[in-house]
């Protein structure tokens, strides 16, 4: 429920239904690339929270205020966005990049496989890096997670399996 920002008043429900809420998509990277799946998680905190705070849109000023919260709580547009950019390096201080021996960034990024639990979304990018994979439908319960989990379960099961893996 910390996740969800306050846009105004009876928009942010009092608890989330177990049946509404699954991710939208999951992103993997190769073993061992930890800190660049940290990094990613990271750059899209940061890319949502200005999405939230920051609206240059002057749209949003004349809409009511229950509609214009319910405008900024939908950011699957933005995310889907979001997620493109920063898989191709957006952002500075993104670890995607992979480091010449000598420490250096070479104009090589690491790859990543996004997984999708609905192949329409990833549309909402204009385009994708060559170094994202697309798979359609998410992984099984061992690498993903069940429907029946809270979103906070779903953050500690992302722990848990690793951190090269980014739930959306």
């Amino acid at each position: 429920m910390r996740q969800i920002p306050f846009n105004g008043k009876k928009l942010k429900p009092p608890s989330l239904r177990r049946d509404y809420w699954r991710p939208m998509a999951l992103i993997q990277f190769p073993e061992g690339l930890g800190e660049v799946g940290r990094s990613v998680f990271h750059k899209m905190r940061e890319f949502r929270v200005r999405h939230e705070l920051s609206w240059e849109n002057d749209e949003y000023l004349k809409l009511s205020k229950h509609e214009r919260g319910i405008e900024l709580n939908d950011q699957r547009a933005n995310t889907v966005a979001d997620m493109a950019a920063v898989l191709g390096g957006a952002g500075k201080g993104n670890k995607i990049w992979e480091e010449s021996p000598v420490g250096k960034r070479e104009g090589k990024l690491h790859s990543a496989t996004v997984f999708w639990d609905n192949a329409q979304d990833q549309a909402f990018a204009r385009e994708w890096p060559s170094n994202v994979v697309h798979e359609v439908g998410l992984p099984s319960r061992s690498r993903s997670v069940a429907a029946e989990e809270t979103p906070e379960e779903v953050v500690d099961a992302a722990a848990s399996q690793g951190p090269e893996t980014v739930v959306a």
